[in-house]
């Protein structure tokens, strides 16, 4: 009976640390689909990485076909990149007229909950961008 009983329960055992170990590794796969994904989007943000998105999605040229899209994918690029530059900044400068106009208005636990909140997103986005 006894025997019985370390047999169930070596079998057990062995099931839970089978699963454990598969949720690590899948838990661990996942993030790196993620973070790679989320590499490749911010990557489109730039000039080249742009270029290189849509290069990619469009294959394979010919010399001359790629004489021709090189340089629209390049103007493109650059103009991709300036909008996302600007559009950060836009970003900036509303955020900074909002704060400045809630600032009379909110009490201090409420403005360092917008603060931490700010500081929280800044991190997150320095963290990604390295």
């Amino acid at each position: 009976m006894e025997t019985i009983t370390k047999k169930k329960t070596k079998t057990f055992l062995i099931l839970i640390s089978t699963l454990i170990i598969g949720m690590l590794i899948g838990g661990a796969l996942v993030g790196r689909v993620v973070k790679v994904r989320i590499d490749k989007l911010q990557s489109f943000t730039t000039a080249d990485g742009f270029v290189n998105q849509y290069a990619e999605i469009i294959g394979e040229m010919p010399a001359d076909q790629k004489e021709v899209v090189m340089p629209i994918l390049e103007r493109s690029g650059n103009e991709m990149e300036t909008l996302m530059k600007n559009t950060r900044t836009q970003f900036s400068q509303i955020n900074d007229k909002l704060e400045s106009e809630l600032k009379n208005h909110l009490n201090d636990e409420q403005l360092k909950a917008i603060t931490i909140r700010k500081n929280t997103i800044r991190e997150r986005l320095n963290n990604r961008r390295n």
